[in-house]
Parts: C-alpha cells; sequence; structure tokens
C-alpha cells in the first residue's frame, strides 16, 4: 500500500509538473499575441503618423512651389522694371554745369559795318544784384579766376563754409566737398 501511495504521489507530482509546464507554454503564448497586439497598435500609430508627415511634406512642396513662382513673376517684374529705366535713363539729356564764356564785345568797326541801319543800341540795364556774403572784390576776384576748383579754393582760404560756396558758385555742395578733400590730400 504504501508502493501504491508512493505511486500515487509520484504520478500527482508528474501531473502538477506537467500542469505548470502546460500553464507556463499558455502564458508564453499569451504573451506573445498581447505583444502582438501592442506590436500591431504600435505600427497602427506609426502609419497614422507616417500618413500625416505625408501630408505635411505634400502641402509643403505645394507651398514651395507656390513660392517659387511668384518669385519668378517678381524676378520679371523687376527685370521689366529695370529694363523700362534703362530706356529711360538712355533717353534723357545729360546736363553738365558750365558757365558761359563772357560776353565779348565786338571792336567798334565790327559792330558798324554788321548792321549800319542800328547806331549804337543803349547799354543793357544792370544785373539785379544777388544777395551775397562776398565783397566787391572778391566778386570780381572770382570772375577772374578760369576754374571753379580755383574759386573753391579761394572761397575756402577767405573762411568760407561749404553751402555758401556752393551757394555762390551755383554748385553743389558735394563738388565743394571733393574739391576741399582734394586739396587735404
Amino acid at each position: 500500500m504504501i508502493f501504491l501511495e508512493y505511486l500515487a504521489l509520484i504520478f500527482a507530482c508528474a501531473t502538477a509538473i506537467l500542469c505548470l509546464t502546460q500553464i507556463s507554454r499558455l502564458q508564453q503564448r499569451v504573451d506573445q499575441v498581447n505583444k502582438m497586439t501592442d506590436n500591431d497598435q504600435h505600427m497602427t500609430k506609426l502609419m497614422v503618423l507616417y500618413d500625416n508627415i505625408e501630408g505635411l511634406m505634400d502641402s509643403f512642396e505645394t507651398y514651395v512651389e507656390e513660392v517659387r513662382q511668384e518669385l519668378e513673376r517678381e524676378r520679371e517684374h523687376i527685370t521689366e522694371l529695370s529694363r523700362q529705366a534703362a530706356v529711360l535713363y538712355a533717353q534723357q539729356p545729360v546736363y553738365t554745369h558750365t558757365t558761359p564764356p563772357p560776353a565779348q564785345a565786338l571792336p567798334e568797326e565790327a559792330a558798324d559795318s554788321a548792321n549800319p541801319s542800328e547806331k549804337a543800341k543803349p547799354p543793357a540795364p544792370p544785373k539785379p544784384k544777388r544777395s551775397s556774403l562776398l565783397s566787391e572784390s572778391d566778386i570780381r576776384k572770382l570772375e577772374g579766376m578760369p576754374a571753379k576748383q580755383q574759386k573753391v579754393r579761394y572761397l575756402l582760404s577767405r573762411g568760407m563754409e561749404l553751402q555758401d560756396i556752393a551757394r555762390e558758385l551755383n554748385i553743389g555742395k558735394g563738388e565743394v566737398r571733393l574739391i576741399a578733400n582734394l586739396d587735404k590730400t
């Protein structure tokens, strides 16, 4: 009887071990299924994210193309404006600042022979004096000077300001400043 009890005990233990092994295998299988389910959920989320990224990339590509087209239109517009400006600039006359040479009187004989019906014309009325910072002697000295650089240098030596010199000689302040700077170097 003891033998049968031992045998029953061994059989019970073997059955318990088999059951535990089966339970362990089942637990592993459940874990695999759960992992697959988690992986499937992760894959689903990844696919949704991928689709969203693709949609964003498509939108971005569309936006970039629209901006490129707008930039191209603006470049063409600027090129056209530049061409028009060049044409207008080419049509403008070139203005240079020159002082007219002093009027020379004709010799009396030439004046008489030029138009005998006209005898001596009365002298022209004097020009109205403009307001000047210069004395009469300075004005006479300037009228005798041939080059505007000499006139600018003379007025600078007299202590005049650049804007006053520009106004007196009817030239730009930049030109006066240039002449003044040339003398400094």
